[in-house]
């Protein structure tokens, strides 16, 4: 399988085998963002990376994820408000630059689904994924199945109230109000927090290089983040009451510190979760997460139905 993100600033192709591994990766940014040149450029970009990494073997369709509203039953990219998309025919504008079947969802139910099929726990009938980015949304799973909702709007927790004390400083989210989950705990209120605070730091991967190097401020940062995500995690598991809830965010996947402050957050301020440590979990993909995505769009279709029209199939290896 092929996969595509789209991300705020750059785009991820990869090559994933049917056991859900990534065989290669390759990430670039943006030389634009309007969308039928940024997408006729991933289409180009796609035989440079089968040709040096799938060792001959068939690509037998490509999946594309991104953050937001995306509707999978039309392949439209429906809203992406920091890339300034809106409707999008992405499926169709990518099936004809590529001659493969293409498969098109938001990145948090690819990697909800990436879980179901092949994460580190063994059973997820009951997900809440929390994807904290540059975007920042979140995917429903009940007994196996991904709510998406009538809109394709399933998920927008972007502005989810943090509630008194989250908004200090904050500048204000793009509906106008702050406090708002997104612009409190994206990476663009990360980096502007680090300047802030004098960090020398030009973006979000090398403040996250700080804070894994052991920079105090920079841990302390990803530190207030994971208490605000935890926050936002509380009113999740409250609302949906899942087997787990999913945290897609680096600082929890890689910083232990940040793992057990969003624990205790949670321990603080739900109803419901009486077992923090085993009901809320970084993701399985950490390191690999938007390649991760973009492959489980095409993998997860595959799965569902393995009966449809693909290519003839390879034995697993």
């Amino acid at each position: 399988m092929a996969g595509a993100h789209i991300a705020v600033a750059h785009s991820t192709l990869s090559l994933m085998d049917l056991r859900g591994r990534i065989v290669a990766e390759d990430r670039q940014p943006h030389r634009t963002t309007e969308p039928h040149r940024l997408l006729a450029d991933l289409a180009a970009r796609l035989p440079r990376l089968v040709a040096a990494h799938a060792g001959g073997r068939t690509v037998l369709a490509l999946g594309l994820a991104t953050g937001h509203r995306v509707d999978p039953a039309s392949g439209v990219i429906v809203a992406h408000p920091q890339l300034g998309w809106r409707d999008v025919p992405a499926r169709d504008l990518l099936a004809a630059a590529t001659g493969l079947p293409v498969h098109v969802d938001s990145h948090s139910r690819s990697l909800a689904r990436a879980e179901q099929l092949f994460g580190q726990e063994s059973t997820r009938t009951s997900t809440v994924l929390l994807f904290v980015g540059a975007v920042v949304d979140a995917a429903f799973a009940t007994e196996g199945a991904m709510h998406r909702g009538p809109r394709s709007g399933a998920g927008s927790v972007a502005h989810l109230p943090l509630g008194a004390g989250g908004s200090g400083g904050a500048e204000p989210c793009s509906c106008g109000r702050t406090g708002c989950l997104q612009s409190e705990v994206s990476e663009r209120a990360m980096v502007r927090r680090a300047a802030a605070q004098g960090l020398v730091t030009g973006s979000f991967p090398e403040l996250l290089a700080q804070a894994l190097a052991g920079e105090a401020r920079a841990v302390a940062l990803f530190r207030r983040r994971a208490r605000l995500v935890g926050r936002a995690a509380a009113l999740l598991l409250d609302m949906f009451d899942p087997e787990v809830l999913i945290v897609v965010e680096p600082g929890t996947g890689r910083i232990p510190e940040c793992l057990a402050d969003l624990r205790a957050e949670v321990a603080e301020r739900s109803w419901v979760c009486d077992d923090p440590e085993r009901a809320v979990v970084p993701s399985s993909f950490t390191g690999s997460v938007l390649a991760t995505a973009g492959g489980a769009v095409a993998l997860g279709s595959l799965y569902t139905d393995p009966l449809g029209p693909w290519p003839a199939l390879p034995a697993v290896s």
